[in-house]
């Protein structure tokens, strides 16, 4: 296991040793007052990155805890309100130290150029809710993998998620926003989508707290067992199958793409077929499934066995229900 903090390089607390020290460091207005970052946000102070000394000061203040403490990274929050050309200077720094994980809370191509190898992809969480009401077809996650495509490096890492600290605020825990199916099917997504997963606190036990930003809610190991398993389960399979972790990914369209959404996950002789059920009804589809033999497969979770002839597999299921298939010879570790 490793540890990334979240580090805060946008503003400060009015009352900080900083602010104190360092007025001239915080952006002001016309008046000389030192101003929030935003309207909405006053209860912090703006720190100016046109000054050289806080930069040098910030970076230093990174090394350290990278050096010194041991943490393996920074998950660096609104990063896209401070400069990239800060990011990237402070990551060449760090790398001289020892190597690290930057995730930026924002979603700009540009922080992949250089300083940041992973992004949160807020624009997948977007579209969970719109998907499961019906009002949005599943197609848009093709559509945002292109957009993707285009915009970003190649190779740029995505961090899914059905939720996180800020959704789990003000939207509430995936249970109670998607249902209890459907926090399990977009779970699933999370793993199995082009990307990296996130686990938010209390998701792995299907928690329905809603957690406030700054108090201490731990999380209740007597419950959620169903929750548990399903999220164990999802760690193995993208453990066993390469695939997941970075293979390519390659549409598999079916009968009922408006609302069962399928896909193929390759890595040489590596595959999983992934379908999804998004709607609250049940769905009997036929699924084209692109680079996967003809024979036995075996669903991952239910290991129950299914077949494709013909370059095709067919697949009833409940409402907001998913199936994972792998190579029915597939064992664990391959």
């Amino acid at each position: 296991m490793k540890i990334i903090i979240d580090l805060v390089a946008n503003h400060t607390s009015w009352d900080s040793k900083l602010l104190t020290e360092h007025t001239d460091w915080f952006t002001t207005n016309e008046r000389g007052a030192v101003v929030s970052p935003n309207a909405d946000w006053n209860d912090v102070a703006d720190l100016n990155y046109e000054h050289h000394e806080l930069r040098k000061y910030m970076i230093e203040m990174m090394k350290y805890w990278v050096q010194e403490i041991g943490i393996d990274g920074y998950r660096c929050d609104v990063a896209e309100m401070v400069p990239t050309d800060f990011w990237n200077r402070a990551r060449k720094e760090l790398d001289k130290v020892r190597p690290v994980l930057m995730l930026s809370e924002g979603s700009l191509p540009e922080h992949h150029v250089e300083a940041f190898d992973l992004t949160y992809s807020w624009s997948v969480y977007d579209v969970l809710g719109k998907i499961i009401n019906g009002t949005t077809p599943v197609s848009v996650f093709d559509d945002i993998l292109r957009t993707e495509a285009y915009q970003f490096p190649k190779g740029s890492l995505r961090l899914r998620f059905n939720t996180n600290h800020d959704k789990n605020a003000w939207d509430g825990p995936a249970v109670l926003k998607f249902s209890v199916p459907g926090a399990k099917a977009t779970a699933v997504l999370a793993f199995t989508f082009p990307g990296v997963p996130l686990i938010y606190n209390g998701e792995e036990v299907g928690s329905d707290k809603k957690l406030s930003l700054f108090e201490k809610v731990d999380i209740d190991w007597s419950n959620g067992v169903a929750f548990r398993t399903l999220y164990e389960s999802l760690a193995r399979l993208r453990r066993d199958h390469r695939s997941l972790r970075g293979g390519e990914y390659l549409v598999a369209n079916n009968s009922d793409g408006q609302k069962v959404y399928s896909f193929v996950r390759r890595s040489g002789a590596d595959f999983v077929l992934v379908v999804i059920n998004f709607s609250k009804e049940q769905r009997s589809v036929s699924i084209e499934v692109p680079a996967v033999p003809s024979g036995e497969l075996k669903d991952y979770f239910t290991k129950s066995s299914a077949t494709v002839k013909d370059g095709k597999l067919d697949a009833v299921l409940k409402g907001l229900e998913y199936r994972v298939f792998v190579p029915a010879r597939a064992q664990q570790g391959e």
